[in-house]
């Protein structure tokens, strides 16, 4: 009779956990990817957008406005709205370019990102206007050409209020996001979005590279004028790029690394004549490597310095010098911190072949190659 309750006990458990873990995997992995499909789109989601606190006592279920708005007034004093603006000659002028900006440091370091590349007229300015409608002067300070990203100076300003980051590891498909944008008035403006998944630039490998590099976060609804995507606890996520994409933060904390450690010029893959993408596992099963890790050659362009090299397409580069390449090392990483040298040594895997070594020659400022290979 026991021995009968102890495995009823135990069928019954065995089912609660099934059903439990079963319904774990479908919101979080299998619901986000329908929802990219137009047919389901649209849904409604029961749970959208509400914020929902248990304590021992009582269960407050939170408004969306008074959620989003609790995040808001956290984020707001970090946001920037930056407008490059040309004088004219008997005053007024006209604006080039606006668009929104988080502040990264205190002493006024802020990014934002541009698709196309910036050449302002000889007297074009910078302003950057703050939500409670400080106007600050600005200059550009670097360009990461790879992912666009402009880093500005504010100029005379200390002890500014600075963007939280979220941290990669914290950052699930399925989550609610908030795209939020400052108008030049200082009214904040957000809107819902959900983050459908993540990428790491093997979706292009029949196109262009994308816009913000490898790694890209693709998102449903970004309005095109709200580019800074923040989490429900007001941290940054990504910044929005172009269509459903966003530049993810990690993407954007990689580049302030090098700014504040005084970076060597950058080198690009492009530059040495390749057009590359981080491996992951499940391309490598799909191409049936031995390696998951590295970075897979997508094109080589002629007579470039990874063409006298030997690279060709379908290679895997696993290291640079002996440094290892992996998400956290890239190999435009590797590049820019070898600048000054005359050549690197490539170690990458040729399918059917086996692990090969190469000298590359890197460009100098004499011998600089265009990137015209993306």
């Amino acid at each position: 009779m026991l021995v009968g309750i102890c495995k009823f006990l135990l069928k019954i458990a065995l089912v609660m956990f099934l059903g439990g873990a079963g319904a774990i995997l479908i919101q979080r992995y299998l619901l986000p990817e329908l929802a990219a499909y137009p047919f389901f789109a649209d849904w409604p989601r029961l749970t959208e957008n509400v914020t929902t606190i248990v304590n021992k006592t009582e269960q407050i279920v939170i408004k969306p406005n008074e959620a989003e708005e609790r995040v808001l007034n956290q984020v707001r004093s970090g946001l920037l709205k930056v407008v490059l603006f040309s004088p004219g000659k008997k005053g007024g002028g006209e604006i080039l370019f606006q668009t929104d900006a988080a502040v990264l440091t205190t002493d006024g370091l802020a990014v934002f990102y541009r698709q196309e590349p910036i050449a302002p007229p000889a007297k074009a300015v910078y302003y950057a206007f703050t939500s409670s409608r400080r106007k600050i002067p600005a200059r550009p300070v670097r360009t990461d050409r790879r992912s666009g990203l402009v880093f500005l100076r504010l100029e005379g300003v200390d002890n500014l209020p600075t963007t939280e980051f979220a941290q990669k590891s914290e950052i699930f498909p399925g989550e609610d996001l908030l795209a939020v944008g400052l108008s030049p008035a200082g009214e904040v403006a957000v809107a819902s979005t959900e983050l459908i998944s993540l990428r790491f630039g093997l979706a292009d490998e029949a196109g262009d590279e994308p816009a913000s590099g490898d790694d890209f976060l693709r998102l449903r609804r970004i309005p095109a004028d709200l580019p800074l995507i923040f989490d429900r606890r007001g941290r940054l996520v990504g910044l929005a790029v172009e269509g459903d994409r966003a530049l993810p933060v990690w993407k954007i904390s990689r580049s302030l690394s090098r700014l504040l450690a005084g970076a060597k010029r950058e080198i690009t893959p492009a530059e040495i004549g390749l057009r590359t993408a981080s491996l992951d596992f499940l391309e490598s099963l799909r191409r049936g490597l031995s390696v998951d890790r590295g970075e897979l050659v997508l094109a080589v362009r002629p007579n470039s310095a990874a063409d006298e090299a030997g690279l060709r397409v379908g290679d895997v580069i696993l290291s640079a010098d002996d440094r290892k390449i992996s998400a956290r090392e890239t190999l435009a990483e590797i590049l820019t911190s070898s600048s000054g040298s005359e050549r690197i040594v490539l170690r990458y895997l040729r399918p059917g072949r086996g692990e090969v070594e190469a000298e590359l020659k890197l460009p100098t400022e004499e011998n600089r190659e265009p990137e015209s290979g993306k």
